[in-house]
């Protein structure tokens, strides 16, 4: 990796980690916690601060400026921190005092875009950036349920390719077993997939011709989402029924969410 290319990366490293810990950072801790030179990420943070995105105060602690958030917002307004679709995660995250996700497609992978804090002792640690194997996790399963069947096939034997271990291989016709339950039931389950101890059940957001799919979960420790992921399926598909555009959801309504359709 050539050293502009490493040093645009290291950029974006560094806004994502405001992101994740939205207060105030030194030197010390932002070199520490992404593992870079402490000389280069003095250099790195000024050249933030002469551009417009970074303050320094007086502790000579640096903070993203609102020059960051408008930065994209062209791009899909109601993503917006004032936005519809980070009000309705804030409400979820209030409600239940779980982990809330949002996640697009990436590839054969899922990343997380957005991420609420648990409010609970026992949460998740996840985080804007984080990547899943859509073949493999609960919101991947549900952006393959809005899939081809060819597209499904090719997204398995990508994911198969790419494991050392034949015992690791997905079959197919599984695969397809589940996201026909996530189909009938309008969102997913997953228990104990990706990390033992934890599950997420995940209802996708309404289409829209600007912007790509995505998910929103809520994300718990195993023995909460197994007990009530019909009721939280149903708490997410209200909420956003309230501050969405009802009319494009395509996921099930409120009245027609049930236990059907898991994947644990």
């Amino acid at each position: 990796m050539s050293a502009t290319v490493k040093s645009a990366v290291r950029v974006l490293q560094v806004l994502e980690y405001f992101d994740r810990v939205r207060r105030a950072a030194g030197v010390t801790e932002v070199a520490r916690e992404l593992n870079f030179p402490a000389s280069s990420t003095t250099g790195l943070l000024q050249s933030l601060v002469d551009l417009g995105y970074l303050v320094q105060d007086a502790q000579r602690m640096y903070r993203p400026t609102p020059r960051v958030t408008l930065l994209g917002t062209w791009i899909d307004p109601q993503l917006a921190p004032d936005g519809p679709v980070i009000s309705m995660m804030n409400e979820l995250g209030a409600a239940t005092g779980e982990t809330i996700i949002l996640a697009i497609p990436s590839g054969i992978t899922v990343r997380y875009i957005h991420v609420v804090p648990a409010t609970k002792p026992m949460r998740l640690h996840v985080g804007p950036g984080d990547v899943r194997p859509m073949a493999l996790s609960g919101i991947g399963r549900l952006f393959l349920s809005q899939m081809s069947d060819d597209e499904v096939r090719q997204v398995v034997f990508r994911h198969n390719a790419l494991q050392q271990q034949e015992s690791a291989h997905l079959s197919y016709a599984a695969v397809r077993r589940d996201i026909e339950g996530i189909r009938a039931a309008g969102y997913s389950v997953s228990v104990d997939r990706i990390s033992q101890g934890a599950g997420l059940v995940c209802v996708p957001l309404p289409a829209r011709p600007q912007a790509g799919p995505m998910g929103v979960a809520v994300a718990g420790l195993s023995s909460v989402i197994r007990s009530n992921c019909g009721i939280i399926a149903q708490r997410i598909t209200e909420t956003i029924s309230r501050h969405l555009e009802p009319s494009t959801h395509r996921g099930k309504s409120a009245a027609s969410v049930s236990k059907k359709g898991r994947s644990s």
